[in-house]
């Protein structure tokens, strides 16, 4: 009489297999989730950026702009007025970046109405992840 079916020896052969492929396609799509992330992010605070120095140009609602980049808590906050600390709290506009992701410190851009200058000059903000970086020069942006 002839059984049909697998051995255990070819069991155990296919197990390792798709255990090897797991273990080596693991830290690639690790690195994808990074880099990702990172480029979301960027996409993120790019028109976030556009965003404030086109409503300062704009002199909508009479007031100066900016953008404030919260990294205690993950967020990209569009303000109205002339800093994140005197700003009217009930205009912001908030963006949740992906967890993980961190800039290299707090940053308050802001943009002066009509004309859209920024306040400060040369602004380049470094975004990373898991050793995953990428900057982005402001002033390339808004001029």
């Amino acid at each position: 009489m002839h059984k049909k079916g697998f051995t255990i020896v070819e069991l155990i052969l296919v197990i390792t297999l798709i255990t090897m492929l797991f273990a080596i396609s693991t830290p690639f799509f690790v690195g994808l989730n990074n880099r990702n992330d990172v480029n979301l992010t960027y996409n993120y605070l790019e028109s976030s950026i556009r965003r404030s120095n086109q409503l300062a140009k704009s002199q909508y609602m009479n007031q100066n702009w900016g953008l404030y980049i919260d990294n205690s808590n993950n967020k990209l906050i569009i303000y109205k007025g002339d800093d994140y600390l005197s700003r009217d709290i009930s205009q912001d506009e908030e963006i949740l970046v992906p967890d993980g992701i961190s800039f290299q410190t707090d940053q308050d851009i802001n943009f002066e109405q009509l004309s859209g200058d920024l306040s400060t000059s040369n602004i380049i903000i470094t975004i990373s992840k898991n050793g995953y970086t990428k900057d982005l020069n402001i002033a390339n942006l808004v001029n």
